[in-house]
């Protein structure tokens, strides 16, 4: 036993500085089924784009300024008033960024093959004065946005949830590397998906 083997001096430092001595290795089985690792999306909205009383160009011009450029509702009202003299109240600014929401799911779900590497991190958000983090993945060729998702944490369930959603259309035995920083969420998360594969078809980190 690893314990048996420290001398006197070391023994007696373990009492006080037990974390500087290693001697037990940890293992941890994440139980994540199919519903857990589900990738985050914004709910339906009331406003039906379909059905809005201003023209598409009209929405493309609030969508560009207030989100694109993250330009304030009322700000962009401003703007479009001023220099386009189009009467718009910053309320329907956010009804048209609200009801737009769910078509930007639309790039995840058909996003198509992904490259043999992709890199990966997080990001510090605040979502209605609530701490929240955006997991992203980005191919390392094409620069395509293979995963966004959404969480209150930055633990290993949002961490695989994201890594899962980055080589989810992956081709079969393609070898893949998911590149990533320190948090250990991501190793863990990566060893959970690794468990469900086969062993000529792991996943490098």
């Amino acid at each position: 036993m690893a314990l048996a083997k420290l001398n006197p001096q070391e023994k007696e430092l373990r009492k006080t500085k037990s974390s500087q001595f290693k001697l037990h290795y940890q293992y941890r089985a994440y139980h994540f089924n199919k519903e857990h690792l589900m990738h985050a999306a914004p709910d339906s909205s009331k406003v039906d784009l379909d059905k809005i009383y201003n023209s598409a160009n009209v929405l493309g011009l609030v969508l560009t300024f207030h989100v694109s450029f993250a330009i304030a509702a009322r700000k962009t009202a401003q703007i479009l008033r001023q220099v386009f003299k189009i009467q718009i109240s910053y309320q329907t600014v956010l009804n048209y960024a609200e009801a737009a929401q769910p078509l930007y799911h639309f790039n995840i779900a058909f996003k198509g093959d992904i490259d043999d590497d992709n890199s990966g991190d997080e990001t510090y958000i605040k979502i209605a004065g609530e701490h929240a983090y955006a997991f992203f993945f980005i191919s390392s060729e094409n620069r395509k946005i293979t995963a966004y998702h959404v969480a209150d944490s930055r633990d290993t369930l949002p961490a695989t949830t994201a890594m899962t959603e980055a080589i989810r259309t992956a081709k079969p035995n393609q070898k893949l590397a998911l590149i990533t920083d320190g948090n250990p969420s991501y190793p863990a998360g990566l060893h959970c998906i690794n468990e469900k594969r086969d062993e000529d078809n792991q996943i490098r980190r």
